[in-house]
């Protein structure tokens, strides 16, 4: 019987967690229901959202998809509940403003059939808005190399939407709730403590929406809650990783109100020696410009590359 009951289980559950998103979820649902590879479920966490989200959402058809509502308690929360309501072999992640490529969980799951310690993430196309986009990480993870360094003190990324891993594993491990910001950095640690390797997929399979309009930038910053994940993982992290998580996230989110306590935070990352000094200049700016005006130093950056990297390219 049990057989029976896991040869009809699909081999990806995709777990995408919703609050006011009617917009934008329908996206997200097409490019799973687009995906090269076909076996799987939709688990969409409702997480308490006030719009007409579940209408939109039932207007698809297709037995795939299963919805679930829960009291607003946070992403991680709604993701939790995915991940208890999976019946399949591997879970892919998915927000609800981020798209997969056609080809995305095909990709991983050659990944994830090396063995079963790993766990696959794939880069993402970061998408700005008009026209601007660029790709992260610029690098994967080294065999031996610390999820803590390679996330705090290096570009390292492991986008939530981009993370596939074996369900028994995912059940294990779980997101922590009270994490507020940072969640996502935190639960990557925590997999590899737990014994994951993790392997990068060579070529993005997922968009990432991180334009204005989705971010709505203001000229405020939202705090980043309390800390409690990071110190939990403080005797089980490099020194430098945790000083480092403090001189720029924290330091960034308080700099506004507290620009002298924000500046103490960073040297000390500095003095930890927690980041390369390329990287240094970048958390400085993060932490001392405006969102916007930071925003705006950087897409024109990426306009210059676009526009002179071909001609240097071609030249």
């Amino acid at each position: 019987m049990l057989n029976k009951m896991l040869s009809n289980s699909p081999i990806f559950s995709v777990v995408i967690p919703v609050y006011n998103r009617a917009d934008l979820v329908l996206n997200a649902i097409k490019s799973v229901l687009d995906q090269s590879l076909q076996d799987f479920e939709i688990l969409i966490i409702d997480d308490g959202s006030t719009d007409d989200v579940a209408s939109s959402i039932l207007s698809v058809q297709d037995q795939r998809i299963r919805l679930f509502r829960q009291s607003n308690a946070g992403a991680s929360s709604a993701r939790n509940a995915g991940i208890d309501l999976a019946s399949s072999r591997y879970i892919a992640f998915l927000d609800s403003d981020d798209l997969f490529l056609p080809h995305h969980l095909e990709t991983v799951k050659v990944l994830l059939e090396k063995s079963d310690d790993v766990a696959a993430y794939a880069p993402v196309i970061v998408r700005r808005g008009s026209g601007r986009a660029f790709v992260k990480p610029p690098r994967a993870i080294r065999s031996d190399e610390d999820m803590a360094i390679y996330l705090i003190c290096d570009r390292g990324f492991v986008q939530t939407s981009g993370l596939a891993l074996r369900s028994e594993t995912a059940k294990r491990v779980k997101y922590r709730e009270d994490a507020i910001f940072g969640d996502d950095t935190d639960f990557a640690i925590r997999l590899q403590l737990a014994g994951c390797r993790f392997e990068m997929a060579e070529s993005p399979t997922v968009v990432w929406a991180d334009d204005v309009e989705h971010d709505r930038l203001s000229t405020g910053r939202t705090p980043i809650g309390d800390l409690r994940w990071l110190e939990d993982l403080r005797p089980q992290i490099p020194v430098r990783a945790y000083y480092g998580y403090r001189g720029w996230h924290f330091a960034k989110s308080m700099a506004q109100k507290n620009a002298w306590q924000a500046m103490m935070l960073y040297l000390a990352a500095v003095l930890h020696g927690a980041y390369s000094p390329r990287l240094a200049g970048i958390v400085f700016l993060q932490i001392v410009l405006p969102d916007r005006q930071y925003r705006n130093i950087t897409d024109k950056w990426l306009l210059f590359l676009k526009t002179w990297g071909r001609k240097f390219e071609a030249a």
